[in-house]
Parts: C-alpha cells; sequence; structure tokens
C-alpha cells in the first residue's frame, strides 16, 4: 500500500516538476553520457559505416530526429536520452536492489524496465534495450527515406536512455529502497495546494521528502566537470579486459 501511494506522489511531484524524482540533474546525465560515446566504439570509422552511418557521431550534417521531432547528431540523440528517462514518473523504475532483486517498494526493477530482457515489460516503456533493437532493425531495413532516419533516431535515443539506469546504479539511494525525493518550498506548496487536493497526498510527499546527499553534493559543485571521466578506461579497452556476453551482465 505504501508503495501504491508513493508512487502516486511521485507521478504528482513529477507532473510539478520532473527535477525531484530525478537521479542527477539532467545535464549530468547527459554530460556523463556524451563522455561515454567518446569512450565507446562509435568513435571508429568502420564500426559506424557498418552500422550504416556516413561520418562521426558528433557531425551536425549527419542528424536524425529524437521522439520529439528535433533532428540532432548522433552524441546529442544520446545526450536527448538521457535527459528524456528523467521525464514523468520514468524515474520510480529506476531503482534495484541486489539483495532483493525488486526495484523502489517491490515495482519493477530498474535493469528490468531498461532490458525489457525477461518478457516483463514496463508501463509506459517505449525506449528499452529491447526497443532499441527493434528500432536498429527497422532502421536498416526501412526502403523510404522517412523510416531509415526516424528509426536511426529512436535507436540512439534508446541508447541513450538505457545509459541513464547504468549511471543510477552508481548512485547509493538507487540501489535500496530511498526515493530521495526533493521538492522546493515553492513546488512542496503547488502540489498541496493547487494540483493536489488530498491531505493524505499531501501528507505522503511530507513524510518522503529525503533529498540525496550525495547527489546534492554533486550537483551543488558539479563534480562531473571537475573529474576527467575520459581518464577511465572504457569497457573492453587494453586497460580493461572485462567482458560481458549479454547487456544485463553491466
Amino acid at each position: 500500500m505504501k508503495g501504491a501511494i508513493l508512487g502516486v506522489a511521485l507521478a504528482i511531484a513529477a507532473f510539478v516538476h520532473h527535477d525531484p524524482v530525478a537521479g542527477y540533474d539532467l545535464e549530468t546525465h547527459a554530460s556523463v553520457s556524451a563522455v561515454a560515446v567518446a569512450q565507446s566504439v562509435l568513435t571508429d570509422p568502420i564500426t559506424l559505416a557498418n552500422l550504416g552511418l556516413r561520418s562521426s557521431v558528433v557531425d551536425s550534417n549527419q542528424t536524425f530526429p529524437n521522439s520529439e521531432g528535433v533532428r540532432h547528431s548522433v552524441i546529442e540523440l544520446i545526450r536527448d536520452g538521457a535527459r528524456f528517462e528523467d521525464n514523468n514518473v520514468r524515474p520510480a523504475w529506476h531503482f534495484f536492489n541486489p539483495r532483493t532483486g525488486l526495484g523502489l517498494y517491490g515495482m519493477t526493477a530498474s535493469p528490468d524496465w531498461a532490458l525489457e530482457d525477461k518478457n516483463t515489460y514496463g508501463l509506459l516503456q517505449d525506449n528499452s534495450y529491447r526497443h532499441a533493437r527493434q528500432q536498429f532493425f527497422r532502421a536498416l531495413t526501412e526502403t523510404n527515406n522517412f523510416g531509415r532516419p526516424f528509426y536511426f533516431g529512436l535507436v540512439f535515443q534508446s541508447l541513450g536512455q538505457v545509459i541513464h539506469h547504468l549511471q543510477d546504479m552508481a548512485q547509493p539511494q538507487h540501489v535500496r529502497d530511498d526515493s530521495h525525493l526533493s521538492l522546493t518550498p515553492w513546488q512542496l506548496g503547488i502540489a498541496c495546494g493547487a494540483v493536489i487536493f488530498s491531505p493524505a497526498l499531501c501528507t505522503t510527499l511530507l513524510a518522503n521528502l529525503n533529498p540525496s546527499a550525495y547527489e546534492s553534493y554533486i550537483e551543488s559543485f558539479q563534480a562531473y566537470r571537475f573529474v576527467d571521466l575520459a581518464a577511465y578506461p572504457a569497457t573492453y579497452s587494453p586497460s580493461d579486459t572485462t567482458t560481458f556476453s549479454m547487456p544485463r551482465a553491466f
């Protein structure tokens, strides 16, 4: 019951403003994702050619539309996805307790939501790894000039949304039942006054206000801007021989 009430509270908080129920700041997610792309095989011209791309991921002359119809380069599409994954109520499925295998208050866990590899298709989920594979197939097989760019755009946006989950899983609150809800006084006033007319839901919001000290530190000092993320070896690089045979292993 607590999970159901909190889920509604999270949804309303997201309606008021999507940041409070998010993990890191949206631009933190986007920036870390861009560094990941720069470390990945997407910088290899041969790999790009095999994917059907004619130029680099940062080329502004090679653009595809995101789900909002805005055309961006490949790297910007991945950054879009990293941002979009925190839209609306999606952050409620960004939790995974490795001891129990469950998500926030028993809801769908992050790996299940992000991958959809166990036939546990998520509510409102249309940008999972499963979707990315389907979109990639369509991008390679569509026979018209509209379909191919459309699906290529969704492929890279979806990858950005999946990457978002990897980032959240490295954040302490996301691997335990800690919603770390954060609302400004203005947002809380709107939620409990103009939007919510239920004292019970307002009380639930108040009871779950618990900002993450970790995230607050990162965002207050924008620490990620001072860390040389590119110095960390990429998976499968000569200095990191770790190998994973399935996406879930990540």
